[in-house]
């Protein structure tokens, strides 16, 4: 399936949104498990920008870059996969591959795929909900 069509875009998408975790509550001191969608996702922003500080922007200028190695620290508030037989099977079953089609790629372009297409709807689901990221 190609990565363009509505269909794949949308599942990727929902895959975000079942990744994305809840902002802290501090004046309950715990999850607010109540948090729309445009909070959660706004929560991943603030914690993206917290680790995107002065020096991370010499380290790593491209953001979409920075953005993935933010991903690879494991932060809770975005849970994305990353062992790569998970990452393996989440594409084979965005693509509906088959086990040899999925067995044509390495594990390092399977991982560079998925984590360029968490990116890139995680920016459409972004705007979507009028954030600026």
């Amino acid at each position: 399936m190609k990565t363009t069509t509505k269909q794949f875009k949308t599942k990727v998408q929902n895959h975000i949104i079942d990744c994305l975790g809840y902002p802290w509550d501090d004046d309950n001191d715990r999850e607010n498990e109540n948090a729309t969608i445009k909070e959660r996702l706004q929560n991943v922003i603030e914690n993206f920008n917290n680790y995107y500080n002065d020096y991370e922007r010499r380290r790593i200028p491209n953001r979409q870059n920075a953005f993935i190695n933010f991903l690879l620290g494991l932060p809770g508030c975005l849970s994305v996969e990353y062992v790569y037989y998970n990452i393996r099977q989440t594409l084979r079953e965005w693509h509906e591959q088959t086990e040899e089609e999925a067995e044509k790629y390495t594990d390092d372009q399977v991982a560079a795929a998925y984590y360029w297409l968490i990116y890139r709807e995680f920016c459409t689901l972004c705007k979507q909900n009028k954030i600026d990221f």
